[in-house]
């Protein structure tokens, strides 16, 4: 999944600069004493690692294996299915006879025993996708998190234009605002093919006092120049 890209600034000295700040305006220095960039998450929730490991039927989804998950791709930067696939014990070549795979195919007991028959059906794939699933489910939450943190109140769900198409959820989804807490970070109930989800969010209103009328919006001056930049 993929979420459309709305941040607030990084640094508040980027912010400053954009805004062709008044640095002795009192307002915009109570507003600078209090503001904190966005936190990201480093990592999935339990409840969340969970989702991402079974929604595709290829892991158990059970504490130890998203212990396993987590502790990979924790340790490598841009982690891979490769690398679930070789932390732990290799495989035998009885083994990988017995799975099909090739003699210098790289799986490790530690994988396998994370996968269900689904996944150990094909478990070169199989890595692949639930390391994807793992690092986009975590980078969806983290840009949802960003536009909450710059105030957006609700989305609107952009349908995929993956190979499969969008699914029944995905174009029910799409007919309503949805609010940002209902932001959905990963495949929706009933997707046929999650394991290719590609919904994108596209935020559709600011802070409320930012919102606008037929002509002006509620709020101008300074503070409501910094909320704009933010929302945008």
């Amino acid at each position: 999944m993929d979420v459309q890209r709305i941040e607030p600034a990084l640094e508040l000295s980027q912010l400053m600069i954009e805004i062709d700040y008044d640095k002795d305006d009192p307002a915009f220095q109570a507003w600078a004493a209090n503001w904190r960039p966005y936190e990201e998450l480093a990592s999935l929730p339990d409840n969340e690692a969970k989702i991402a490991l079974t929604e595709s039927g290829l892991s158990h989804g059970r504490k130890q294996d998203i212990a396993f998950v987590r502790s990979v791709m924790e340790s490598v930067e841009f982690a891979k299915g490769i690398n679930l696939r070789k932390r732990g014990l290799p495989i035998s070549p009885q083994r990988k006879a017995e799975l099909g795979l090739r003699a210098n195919a790289i799986v490790s007991e530690n994988y396998l025993s994370i996968l269900t028959e689904k996944g150990i059906a094909n478990p070169i794939e199989s890595a692949q996708l639930i390391a994807s699933a793992y690092s986009n489910r975590l980078a969806s939450l983290n840009k949802i998190g960003r536009m909450r943190h710059a105030g957006i109140k609700s989305v609107r769900v952009i349908p995929n234009n993956m190979a499969a198409g969008p699914c029944e959820s995905c174009l029910t989804a799409a007919a309503n605002e949805l609010p940002i807490d209902d932001a959905p970070a990963g495949s929706l109930s009933g997707c046929p093919h999650p394991s290719q989800c590609a919904i994108l969010l596209r935020a559709v209103s600011a802070l409320d006092e930012f919102k606008t009328s037929e002509q002006e919006p509620k709020e101008s001056g300074l503070i409501a120049k910094i909320r704009r930049w933010l929302a945008i």
